[in-house]
């Protein structure tokens, strides 16, 4: 898929220009469908849910791993600096961060009209935005 058609995608599915704005780093490969990596290894809707749950989790646990390299990072520049900035920069980013993921991924509910599918919609959103957000702060970790 060009980027070109992959950004109309995008803005049909509800994304705003922050996210966007991210698209031409992002690797197609990193763009894998968490319903479709779901549905290959479950047999029925409630196995495919409880795997987008499961994967949630971990996502989530993961970002958090690499939220806390990334505050250990601006407390070292912090210290280093002598001004308190980077980190409450940092925490006032994720705080931002988390509910724009939790508002555009309600878009998925929403568009999906209340359908019995519309939950893993807004997983597999989740999902995908959290593993963005991952290798975010990865890169703020290690200074890239």
């Amino acid at each position: 898929m060009q980027l070109l058609d992959l950004r109309r995608t995008c803005l049909r599915a509800g994304l705003t220009a922050v996210a966007l704005a991210l698209l031409p780093w992002i690797a197609v490969s990193s763009l894998a469908d968490p319903v479709g990596e779901c549905q290959a290894s479950t047999t029925n809707q409630v196995e495919t849910t409880q795997c987008l749950t499961d994967t949630l989790g971990a996502a989530n646990q993961v970002m958090d791993l690499a939220l806390q390299d990334a505050q250990a990072k601006a407390d070292s520049l912090d210290q280093v600096t002598g001004r308190v900035v980077a980190r409450p920069a940092l925490d006032q980013s994720q705080a931002e961060w988390t509910t724009f993921r939790d508002t555009n991924c309600a878009v998925r509910s929403a568009f999906a009209g209340g359908a019995s599918g519309s939950g893993q919609f807004v997983a597999s959103c989740a999902i995908g935005m959290t593993r963005l957000r991952t290798e975010e702060l990865r890169a703020i970790a290690s200074g890239g």
